[in-house]
C-alpha cells in the first residue's frame, strides 16, 4: 500500500469518527433535553389548557336551567288622576267615568325570569341564588337531558344571596362535588355553566381575577371576582375549578364592565347550605358590638403596628360581649384561635359561630392582651 492510500484511508476513518461522535454528542442532548422540553410542555399546559371539554363533561349534567314565574302587583291606572269626575268621589259623573276607565285597583301580572343551578345531590337538592327565586309562584328545572320539573322552595338567605331548591326525580340525579374555594389562588382557570339570556349549557371560560371583593350586596361581601363571561341568566350557576369542582356560585356582574363578574365562595355557601337544607333558615351568631377598621392615626395611637384587628367603637349593654367584660376601645385580634384581619373578617367568624357555644376573644386593652370567653348570641337579620 503506498503512502498515499495511508493518509486516504486514514482521512476516511478520521471522517467516520468524527460522524459517529457527533451522532452520539447529539443522541445525549436530546436525551438530557427531553425531560426538560417535557417539563416545560406540562408548565405551558397546565397555564393554558388546550380544552375545557373534559371539566365541562364533568359538571354539565348538574347545571339545570330555571324559569321562575312570580307575581307583581300595580296600582291601577298610572295616571288615575286624569280619570275622575270634576268634583271628586261625590261627582255623580263617577258612574260614568268608572265605566269607561275603570277603578284605580292594584292590578297583577305575571312576570318570567331566567336563572341557572347546580345539582349537589342525588336525591335533587338544586343550590341557586336567592334573587333568582325570590317571590317565585312557581319554579321550572330543566335538566340538560330535557326531562322538566317543578322544584320546592327549601329555604333563602338574602344576606348570601343563596338558595336552596328540590324537586322529585324518577331516579337518582347526578350531582355536582363541592370544591375548597379558599385553595383558589388568583390567576388559576375557572369554568362557568350556566344559561345567560336563555341559552342553556353555555360554557365559558377565564382566570380568578381577585378574592375577597366588597361590592356593597351585604353584610357578608366576600365574592370571587373573574373575567369567565357571565351574564343575566348565568346567576345562580356554578363556577368550577379545574378538577370538576364547584368553587362558586355566580351571582354578580358589572354592568358597565367587561370580563367583571362575581361568584360566592363555595366555602361561605357550605354552610348556609347545611342550615337551609337542616332547619329552612340560617342564624347566625352574635356578639352585641359596633366595630370598625383601624385607620393609620387609630393603629398609630393604640400602638398596632399591623393594622390588624377591629376596634370595638361601642358595647350593646346586655348581649354577649357586654356580658363577657368586653369594652370600647377593645382593639379584638383574634376570635377562637383565628386571627382577626378587620372588622368585616370579625363580622364573617362571628357569624359562622353556632348560637349558643363559648368563643374565645381576644383583645388588645392599653397595650396588653386580655382574654374573654363569650356565649354568642344569636343576630337579629332585621
Amino acid at each position: 500500500m503506498t503512502r498515499n492510500n495511508v493518509v486516504i484511508l486514514k482521512n476516511r476513518l478520521d471522517a467516520r469518527f468524527w460522524a459517529l461522535l457527533s451522532s452520539a454528542v447529539l443522541l445525549a442532548c436530546v436525551l438530557m433535553l427531553a425531560p426538560m422540553v417535557a417539563d416545560c410542555n406540562a408548565a405551558i399546559s397546565g397555564n393554558a389548557p388546550a380544552s375545557f371539554s373534559n371539566v365541562a363533561k364533568k359538571v354539565s349534567d348538574d347545571v339545570v336551567n330555571l324559569q321562575v314565574v312570580s307575581t307583581t302587583k300595580i296600582s291601577g291606572h298610572t295616571f288615575h288622576q286624569f280619570f275622575q269626575a270634576p268634583n271628586g268621589q261625590d261627582d255623580s259623573q263617577n258612574d260614568f267615568f268608572d265605566k269607561f276607565f275603570g277603578q284605580t285597583v292594584p292590578k297583577e301580572y305575571k312576570q318570567r325570569s331566567l336563572g341557572s343551578g347546580i345539582i349537589i345531590s342525588k336525591d335533587g337538592y338544586i343550590v341557586t341564588n336567592n334573587h333568582v327565586v325570590d317571590n317565585a309562584d312557581e319554579i321550572k328545572v330543566l335538566l340538560k337531558d330535557g326531562n322538566e320539573y317543578k322544584a320546592t322552595i327549601i329555604g333563602r338567605d338574602k344576606n348570601t344571596d343563596i338558595a336552596l331548591i328540590k324537586i322529585q326525580a324518577d331516579e337518582p340525579l347526578s350531582a355536582a362535588e363541592l370544591g375548597d374555594s379558599d385553595a383558589l389562588d388568583v390567576g388559576d382557570w375557572v369554568v362557568a355553566i350556566g344559561s345567560p339570556f336563555g341559552y342553556e349549557q353555555t360554557v365559558t371560560a377565564g382566570i380568578i381575577s381577585a378574592k375577597g371583593r366588597v361590592i356593597g350586596a351585604g353584610p357578608y361581601d366576600d365574592f370571587l371576582q373573574t373575567d369567565a363571561a357571565i351574564n343575566p341568566g348565568n346567576s345562580g350557576g356554578p363556577l368550577i375549578d379545574m378538577n370538576g369542582k364547584v368553587i362558586g356560585i355566580n351571582t354578580a356582574i358589572v354592568g358597565s364592565g367587561t370580563g367583571i363578574g362575581f361568584a360566592i365562595p363555595i366555602n361561605l355557601a357550605k354552610g348556609v347550605i347545611e342550615q337551609l337544607k337542616a332547619h329552612g333558615e340560617v342564624t347566625r351568631g352574635w356578639l352585641g358590638v359596633s366595630i370598625q377598621d383601624l385607620t393609620d392615626e387609630l393603629a398609630q395611637y393604640y400602638g398596632v403596628k399591623d393594622k390588624k384587628g377591629a376596634l370595638v367603637a361601642s358595647v350593646v349593654k346586655g348581649d354577649p360581649a357586654d356580658k363577657a367584660g368586653i369594652q370600647a376601645k377593645d382593639i379584638i385580634i383574634e376570635l377562637n384561635g383565628k386571627p382577626v384581619g378587620n372588622s368585616r373578617d370579625l363580622t364573617r367568624m362571628v357569624a359562622d359561630i353556632p348560637v349558643g357555644t363559648h368563643a374565645e376573644v381576644v383583645v388588645l386593652r392599653n397595650g396588653k392582651t386580655k382574654k374573654f370567653k363569650v356565649d354568642i348570641g344569636k343576630r337579629d337579620e332585621n
